[in-house]
C-alpha cells in the first residue's frame, strides 16, 4: 500500500480536515479537532508502551518524532520531496529531521 492509498482509506470517511483528529467529543475536545502534538507524542508513548516495546535499560525509548525522522530518510532516499510530506515551511525544518542520529558518525580510540 502506498501512502496515497493509506490517506485515501482514512479520508473515506471525512469528519475533519485534519487526518489525525478526535473522533468525538469528550472534555471539552470537540469532535473533529486536530489532536495536539503534545498529545500524538503522549498517545504514541502509551502505544508504544501496550505493545511491549522495550529498550535496554540504559537506551531511551525511540519517540513519535524519531519515527518521523526514520521515516523522512527512508523517504528522501526514494526521492520523495519530504520538505512536503512533512508539511515543513523551509527545508532547514526537514533537514534536522534528516539528520541520521550518528549512523555514520566515526569512532576515535585514543
Amino acid at each position: 500500500m502506498t501512502l496515497a492509498e493509506a490517506i485515501a482509506v482514512c479520508r473515506d470517511r471525512v469528519l475533519s480536515p485534519y487526518m489525525i483528529h478526535h473522533y468525538k467529543t469528550n472534555g471539552g475536545v470537540k469532535a473533529g479537532s486536530q489532536v495536539s502534538e503534545n498529545k500524538l507524542s503522549k498517545y504514541f508513548m502509551i502505544s508504544r508502551d501496550v505493545a511491549g516495546i522495550h529498550v535496554e535499560a540504559d537506551r531511551t525509548p525511540p519517540s513519535f518524532h524519531e519515527q518521523r525522522s526514520l521515516a523522512e530518510r527512508h523517504y528522501r532516499a526514494q526521492g520523495i520531496d519530504t520538505q512536503l510530506l512533512l508539511g515543513h515551511k523551509s527545508i532547514s525544518m526537514t533537514d534536522m529531521y534528516h539528520d541520521d542520529r550518528g549512523k555514520g558518525w566515526k569512532t576515535l580510540v585514543l
